[in-house]
Parts: C-alpha cells; sequence; structure tokens
C-alpha cells in the first residue's frame, strides 16, 4: 500500500482591486499529517517547498473560465 500524505494549506492574501489585480501573499498556514518523522529538517524542507511552488503556480498562472462557470481544470 503506498503512503499516503494529508495536508491543508490557508493563505492570507491581499488584493489591490486597481486596474492590475495585484495579488500579495501575506501569510500561510500549513497543517501536514506525514506521520513519525524520521528526519524533522527534510519534513520541514519539503512543506517549505511545496508551499513555495504552489504560490509559484497560483501567483504566475492564469484561471481560464468555461461554460457554467466551471474553471478549465474542472472541465
Amino acid at each position: 500500500m503506498p503512503p499516503h500524505i494529508h495536508s491543508a494549506y490557508v493563505a492570507e492574501v491581499d488584493v489591490d482591486v486597481g486596474i492590475w489585480g495585484l495579488v500579495k501573499c501575506t501569510n500561510v498556514w500549513a497543517a501536514h499529517d506525514c506521520g513519525k518523522a524520521l528526519n524533522p529538517l527534510a519534513v520541514k524542507g519539503q512543506i517549505t517547498g511545496s508551499c513555495h511552488m504552489g504560490l509559484g503556480v497560483r501567483l504566475s498562472e492564469k484561471k481560464r473560465s468555461m461554460e457554467k462557470g466551471r474553471t478549465s481544470a474542472e472541465c
């Protein structure tokens, strides 16, 4: 059976509703259920790295809407 790690992230953001709609992430909270950490420093690095990757993707990708209000990832 493959290992499963459950996690959740919450991000606090500031949104400039002006012409550019700039988004700035001001705080992030992460919760992971990864079992017993044999190398806590490596676990912290994985969590931090996944947070940075997720923010990079979310803040630099374009969200496209399709029919019926669904996003392109849901179609």
